[in-house]
């Protein structure tokens, strides 16, 4: 399905004030669609009056996930971490007419640091590192978080040696045009932009691909 035809879907979805939950889309080209899933619900607020009357009232709240999809790798791009995305991928595989579908991303932390590194064309000091999963012994794992104020790198080689590991986070920083950057890195294909504002946001997701890899 193209991203028009999503889009034209995704209409048909739209939020209003009487809906359960819905889409906004704030803009739409031919390569992505940036918008908005909403869901509203309500909620019984329960209220103590000075002598310890109770009193409970109706409330509405709305829970937004910020999106963009593209027609490229990884086609789906979450903002603002949100903390439930089930209903937003439930309601996107609808809208889609059951044609569009989700996988989780897996993601080689040191080649994603590392296209970075090779893009940004300076010094990237690698400041932090959390490891699992570090075999120790046989039927012995254990996680390490490692941080410093110069790169890690080298540090964690040392320490690691032969054993085998997972990282599942690394953090880094470096100055562009005197301007400091700084992400943390997940090898779950998150990232979020400490410094650096949007030129960090689309350099990092520019590179993704680089790294990641969809799994089933």
């Amino acid at each position: 399905m193209s991203i028009r035809a999503l889009a034209d879907r995704l209409r048909e979805w739209t939020f209003t004030e009487s809906s359960s939950y819905g889409f906004l889309l704030d803009r739409t080209r031919d390569s992505f669609i940036e918008g908005r899933y909403i869901e509203r619900f309500e909620f019984d607020h329960v209220e103590s009056g000075p002598f310890g009357r109770k009193s409970t009232s109706k409330r509405v709240a709305h829970k937004q996930v910020r999106f963009v999809l593209y027609d490229t790798y990884p086609q789906i791009e979450l903002r603002g971490v949100p903390h439930d995305t089930h209903g937003f991928v439930n309601r996107l595989i609808e809208a889609g007419n059951f044609k569009v579908m989700t996988a989780p991303v897996s993601v080689d932390l040191l080649q994603w640091s590392e296209a970075i590194r090779q893009r940004v064309g300076e010094e990237v000091v690698v400041d932090g590192m959390h490891l699992s999963n570090v075999d120790f012994a046989p039927s012995v794992q254990s996680a390490m978080r490692i941080r410093g104020t110069e790169d890690v790198r080298a540090t964690v080689t040392a320490i690691m040696g032969s054993r085998r590991f997972t990282v599942e986070k690394i953090w880094m920083k470096w100055d562009h045009e005197g301007r400091p950057m700084a992400v943390t890195l997940t090898n779950e294909g998150a990232a979020r932009i400490k410094e650096g504002g949007l030129e960090a946001a689309v350099l990092v997701r520019s590179l993704l691909a680089a790294a990641g890899h969809q799994t089933r």
